[in-house]
Parts: structure tokens; C-alpha cells; sequence
């Protein structure tokens, strides 16, 4: 489960397998040194397990729990809402079963999985479900300068139709 605190509000964000979740501070007993989870990326948020295509050449790659990670038209990559569900009407690729998990060991479906993100250049870039929880010097861990400016600068096509 990944979390972020916002002192000011008082609030707890949380996302796990099952989604988002909110809490109020006083619910939820935290360590007081996370050092050791600054890198920490559960793979089953942030490695493809599935990339559908769609017919106007759009491709989207999807976490194991279906949540979007990336889109790519045209040969370009854009951040996608993590929080939207993708619709999907046309080809899939699975790039792996479920006794085939790269988080059970299996390192054949890992460096699959992380030569999909290499390919689509977005190997050392924050995926959208960890997204809100990389603040600060965490974000910096997890995304280069220069795939930053490159997610800064271009904008992304119009793929609302894809999700709900």
C-alpha cells in the first residue's frame, strides 16, 4: 500500500490493490522513519500487465489491477488518468498470467514487462497510480530530469474515449 500524508488537512491517502482510499490521520498509525520506502514501487501499480490497441492506433498499457498507465499515439507517450477505467474494443496483449507474476520471482515475465516500459520510454518515469504518492525528493527518485521536461512539454491527444 502506498500512502501520503497532508499534514495541513489532517488527511490520509492510500492506494492498494483495491484502489484509493481516504482516512483521517488519527486512523492510521504510520513509522516514523520511511527512509527505506522512499524507492519502494510495488510492481503490481507500476509494470504493464496488459496493452489493449485500439483502432484509431492509440495503444494503452494497463497495471494488473486495470488501472491505466500509459498511452502512446503516433509514437508518443502521455500519462493517463490512473483513477479512469479503460474501455476497450479492440486488440490485447496480456504479458503475463497469474502464476506467472513478476512479484512471485518469475524473472522472465519481469524483464518482459520492463522491456515494454523501455520501449515505450517510460522506464525511469512515474506510472499514474504511484503518481500522487512521488513528492518532493521521492519524485525526484523515480523520474529523470529529462523525462520530466518531456512530460512537461507535450501535451496529450485526446483519449477520453477510451476511458470512463
Amino acid at each position: 500500500m502506498l500512502i501520503r500524508h497532508e499534514t495541513r488537512k489532517g488527511v490520509v491517502h492510500c492506494y492498494g490493490d483495491g484502489g484509493p482510499m481516504t482516512a483521517a490521520r488519527d486512523e492510521v498509525i504510520l513509522t516514523k522513519d520511511q527512509s527505506a520506502l522512499a524507492a519502494f514501487k510495488p510492481m503490481r501499480l507500476w509494470l504493464p500487465y496488459v496493452r489493449y490497441r485500439y483502432p484509431d492506433g492509440t495503444e494503452l498499457l494497463v497495471n494488473r489491477d486495470y488501472r491505466p498507465l500509459w498511452a502512446r499515439k503516433n509514437g508518443k507517450v502521455f500519462p493517463v488518468d490512473a483513477d479512469a477505467i479503460a474501455r476497450h474494443d479492440g486488440e490485447s496483449e496480456s504479458l503475463f498470467k497469474d502464476g506467472s507474476t513478476p512479484w512471485g520471482g518469475n524473472k522472465n515475465t519481469l524483464a518482459v514487462c520492463l522491456a515494454v516500459l523501455k520501449e515505450w520510454v517510460v522506464a525511469d518515469r512515474i506510472p499514474g497510480p504511484l503518481a500522487p504518492f512521488a513528492t518532493g525528493h521521492r519524485h525526484r527518485r523515480f523520474e529523470s530530469t529529462a523525462a520530466r521536461e518531456q512530460r512537461q512539454s507535450v501535451s496529450a491527444p485526446s483519449i477520453s474515449k477510451l476511458l470512463s
